[in-house]
């Protein structure tokens, strides 16, 4: 949603992380502007979402959300005839209140995103596939795993059915890995017959899919106990100096009752659970309790150097300890980039929220005990690769 760029600097040397983009006052101006002079409703969403990604880096999750709901009534009526920039701005409006907790608002978005599209463009059209993965997507953040499965489902007949194989390679490989993940949870194999499918195919187009699908399978393996297996795809899986880093694994984040802690099959480690972080939800801010972390991605495909750069006013509880163990534990792609270049250097915003829920027999909405991180790349694509030049 919104970018930092990073300069090129030596590895051992503390990066300076800027803002790409105008200052909040003048993208509110020229906000301001464009609809005192009535503009077209593509530039006047730009103009709305250029504002709302200041605001959102900048921690305003409020303002940002509410700059983006104004947009939205005021341009929701151009639905037909500038679909595209309307449907971005209902998935920015999906991703903020996704950071603020209202989950089903940011599903009702995602949703009504994709609506937009199939309405203007028909449903076998590759934007509303796109969109229909992505609100499948929204339901499986919200663990409604029939909803999100269905999702994938209906966006890999409709994928098939217009000959768009790289959405359908997408869509299975999601259905793959959340059918692997629920296997594993009923303690099966944790093989589906959906993975075997895309390992097996062969399409030029499908490559960078079933190479993902093998890294799922790996997990599997690794979950048995065959920790060589995960090792043996990375090291195949080199990239050639000028993509972005790919991410093969990451470490999961763990917040329960039982302790608040990494859980990093690949290593066959588990970072102690934290009991500073155990605090009681109404105790941690789930308003304003956000962080920037950034990190190099080695040529190795190993992170280096991961830290907490920047929080929001309100930061609360343990939890970028959490966020430190967890990026130093990701596994990337190794490149074929020279060992003793920096590599790529990452920023990454999580928030720690905390969903709203309606109480029994009232219509008071309150956070639910249920905290959750909720993360978004803030890298610049053109600026990711450091050591370029």
């Amino acid at each position: 949603m919104a970018s930092i760029a990073v300069p090129a600097v030596a590895q051992t040397q503390a990066p300076t992380i800027t803002v790409i983009g105008p200052s909040l006052k003048d993208s509110e101006a020229r906000l301001r502007a464009c609809i005192a002079r009535g503009c077209p409703p593509a530039e006047e969403i730009d103009a709305v979402l250029g504002h709302a990604e200041g605001q959102f880096v900048a921690g305003d999750y409020r303002g940002a959300r509410e700059t983006v709901r104004r947009g939205v009534s005021r341009n929701r009526k151009f639905a037909k005839t500038a679909p595209e920039p309307v449907a971005d701005l209902l998935r920015a409006d999906a991703r903020i209140a996704g950071h603020l907790g209202f989950a089903d608002k940011a599903r009702q978005s995602m949703m009504a995103s994709e609506g937009v599209l199939r309405g203007a463009f028909g449903e076998t059209d590759a934007r509303s596939i796109a969109g229909r993965i992505a609100t499948a997507d929204a339901w499986l953040s919200q663990r409604r795993f029939d909803a999100a499965m269905e999702g994938y489902r209906a966006a890999e007949r409709l994928a098939g059915r217009a000959g768009n194989a790289r959405l359908e390679g997408l869509a299975l490989l999601r259905r793959a890995s959340l059918d692997a993940q629920l296997s594993s949870a009923r303690s099966g194999d944790g093989r589906p017959d959906s993975l075997r499918r895309l390992l097996e195919r062969r399409e030029p187009e499908l490559a960078v899919f079933v190479n993902a699908a093998r890294i799922v399978d790996a997990r599997i393996q690794v979950a048995q106990g065959k920790t060589d297996a995960m090792e043996a795809i990375i090291a195949a899986a080199r990239q050639d100096v000028g993509n972005e880093p790919l991410l093969l694994h990451m470490p999961v984040i763990v917040l329960d009752e039982t302790g608040d802690r990494v859980v990093d099959k690949l290593a066959k480690r588990g970072a102690p659970p934290l009991t500073s972080a155990q605090t009681p939800l109404l105790k941690v801010a789930t308003e304003g309790n956000w962080a920037d972390f950034g990190f190099w991605v080695g040529p190795d495909g190993r992170v280096r150097e991961a830290e907490m750069l920047r929080s929001g006013p309100k930061l609360s509880g343990e939890w970028p300890k959490l966020v430190v163990a967890s990026l130093g534990g990701r596994r990337y792609a190794p490149t074929t980039a020279p060992a003793d270049e920096p590599g790529f250097y990452r920023v990454e915003r999580f928030t720690m929220t905390a969903p709203f829920t309606q109480e029994t027999r009232s219509r008071i909405r309150v956070r639910s005990a249920e905290r959750k991180l909720v993360r978004l790349d803030l890298t610049a694509p053109s600026q990711a690769t450091a050591s370029a030049n």
